[in-house]
């Protein structure tokens, strides 16, 4: 979700923070070239503020230019102050994780989770294991497929999806991890995660 600039006594801040609020409503309206535009002048007036930078990174998010968006939510990492909101904080570190597993930069992958609180250990340059159990997964206009979360940001498909012919048993997918809805599975209501994108198919492992 993207967050806004509250009103800030330093005139640097203050200018950062009004352009960042251009580019959050640009951002939030769909238009996402106005959205960097404005979001990248907000992170030049202030080079140490932290909040242009992650809305900038959620900008390059919705333009699929992950490896971007990488650099931008670390980028929002490095500068957050310790006194920064906490719901601001977790969800750079998610971006971070979802990011990094995409771009397959694991090391990054590693950290964000362990800040998270997930069990990691050393920072390896190899996927994590952190198996959380099973969830639905889904595409644009397809049914949820049954998949297994090897990490919060991965997921195996687990079952033959009834309408779609790409997410075959084996298929490792990256999800967003924000729930859009519920799905019975044996008795118990899972969350049905979007798919972002395609990691790896069966053949291809």
């Amino acid at each position: 979700m993207s967050t806004p600039a509250a009103a800030n006594s330093s005139p640097q801040r203050d200018l950062s923070g009004r352009r960042t609020n251009d580019g959050v409503k640009a951002l939030d309206s769909g238009d996402l070239s106005e959205a960097l535009a404005a979001l990248g002048d907000a992170a030049a007036i202030d080079p140490t503020y932290y909040l242009p930078r992650f809305n900038l990174g959620l900008t390059l998010k919705a333009l699929r230019r992950w490896d971007d968006a990488l650099d931008a939510f670390l980028a929002a990492w490095s500068r957050f102050p310790a006194d920064g909101p906490v719901s601001v904080y977790a969800s750079i570190l998610w971006n971070v994780g979802i990011m990094a597993t995409i771009a397959a930069k694991w090391p990054y992958a590693w950290r964000a989770w362990g800040a998270l609180g997930y069990p990691v250990g050393w920072f390896f340059d190899y996927p994590p294991t952190i198996p959380l159990g099973p969830t639905w997964v889904q595409r644009a206009g397809h049914s949820p497929v049954l998949a297994r979360r090897l990490d919060p940001a991965r997921a195996e498909i687990v079952a033959v999806s009834a309408d779609d012919d790409v997410l075959l048993p084996g298929t490792i997918v990256a999800n967003d991890g924000s729930r859009i809805a519920s799905k019975d599975h044996l008795g118990a209501e899972l969350a049905v995660l979007p798919v972002l994108v395609i990691l790896s198919t069966p053949a291809a492992k």
